[in-house]
């Protein structure tokens, strides 16, 4: 029977490129054994002797679908009454028993392998025959084409809830590397009559603060897999609708970790920030500090040196002030690249952030779409009660004869 119009409502419900044929499926079977019987005759298939027995070989009938949602058994024009497979050994025309079948009042069973037995045994010229709701005819055209798009779209999002948790790993980037502190001394330059000590910079030892490392909270997985059973298998829409706010709350809780996490990163790279900050600004003091004393040494020694020997000695500080510069630049280069990585940290938290909160509306959906469903059952049954009641009436008043 064709499903395409109920692919294409579950796929814009849904917003997925292909409906899962296989929720469709489930779905029909979910909707034929959630309503009575009774009111799904126009639903309703046979059985057929060359395909699915009931002759003189074999006897036995298979049913082609696993259902228990059987209207009527016929052995030829009578139909037959169904016993416990207990009373097999009962039914049989050999038995002798008050309740033995006979050609005009046959019973059956129900056996293994989804088999029915009828006895007498049906022959060529008395066939039997098993009529039995398909779910399959629950099609476009039927008046539970809702519900079954309902109760599919509603297992699509729990699955795109599923995808969503799982999809909001955080990729941390690389933490930048600080650069090593050089020793930042000044070697003095071989001339004659000039005793100048070494010049070295005190205040440039190590950063004190360490580099600011963000670790992402740890989350137990949402136990899809339970909803899931509560809301496609048990059908309880309370249970699911209680399985659901616990999933949403264990998102939220992590939501929460997530962003206290992320605080405390930023409160820590403030610090680090301040520090390396602090650390280029008394390595730029000090260094102009201690080249303008050296300046200041040397030009009272200045009238005593050649040419040659200034020379040497300004290259010596020049060598000097590049190294320091070459330090300076590499802290700022850090100090860039520790922004940019504090940065990409917030990018990744807020991925997530959003990826969850996706999950929970995916969740929230699913769970009134389920609603839906159950409320369609619902009003299915309670607008066919009449006939419900008319055909409990024929079959008691067909009991009596």
């Amino acid at each position: 029977m064709a499903t395409t119009n109920i692919a294409d409502e579950i796929e814009l419900i849904a917003q997925v490129t292909t409906a899962d044929s296989k929720f469709i499926v489930s779905a029909q079977k979910a909707v034929s054994s959630s309503i009575p019987k009774e009111i799904l005759r126009w639903a309703t298939s046979e059985t057929t002797v060359g395909s699915h027995g009931g002759d003189s070989s074999p006897t036995t009938i298979t049913l082609p679908i696993k259902s228990d949602n059987i209207i009527s058994v016929k052995r030829g024009a009578f139909i037959a009454q169904e016993v416990l497979k207990e009373d097999a050994p009962f039914i049989a025309p050999s038995s002798g028993s008050l309740k033995v079948a006979t050609s005009t009042f046959p019973k059956y069973y129900r056996d293994s392998n989804n088999s029915i037995v009828i006895k007498p045994d049906p022959t060529d010229g008395e066939t039997g025959i098993v009529e039995y709701v398909d779910f399959s005819n629950l099609d476009d055209d039927c008046d539970l084409k809702s519900a079954i798009v309902y109760k599919a779209s509603s297992n699509e999002l729990m699955v795109k809830a599923s995808i969503s948790v799982v999809n909001s790993d955080i990729s941390l980037q690389t933490e930048p590397i600080a650069p090593e502190v050089p020793s930042f001394t000044y070697t003095d330059v071989s001339i004659p009559d000039v005793d100048f000590s070494i010049l070295s910079i005190s205040d440039m030892a190590s950063l004190n603060a360490s580099a600011p490392e963000y670790i992402e909270p740890v989350i137990s997985s949402p136990d899809y897999s339970d909803a899931n059973n509560w809301i496609n298998s048990e059908e309880d829409s309370e249970m699911s609708s209680a399985r659901v706010q616990v999933i949403q709350s264990q998102i939220a809780d992590f939501n929460s970790k997530l962003q206290d996490s992320l605080n405390s990163f930023n409160k820590e790279n403030i610090v680090y920030q301040e520090d390396i900050q602090r650390k280029i600004q008394n390595l730029n003091k000090d260094t102009q500090e201690a080249i303008q004393q050296l300046q200041s040494d040397l030009s009272i020694k200045n009238a005593n040196l050649s040419k040659d020997q200034q020379v040497s000695l300004q290259n010596a500080i020049q060598n000097f002030q590049a190294e320091v510069q070459e330090y300076s630049s590499k802290l700022q280069l850090y100090s860039s690249e520790l922004s940019s990585y504090q940065g990409k940290v917030s990018e990744e938290v807020q991925r997530k952030q959003n990826k969850l909160q996706q999950s929970q509306t995916y969740l929230a959906e699913a769970d009134k779409y389920y609603n839906w469903y159950l409320l369609e059952i619902k009003q299915y049954i309670e607008s066919n009660s009449n006939m419900i009641n008319k055909s409990m009436a024929m079959q008691a008043m067909s009991s009596k004869r």
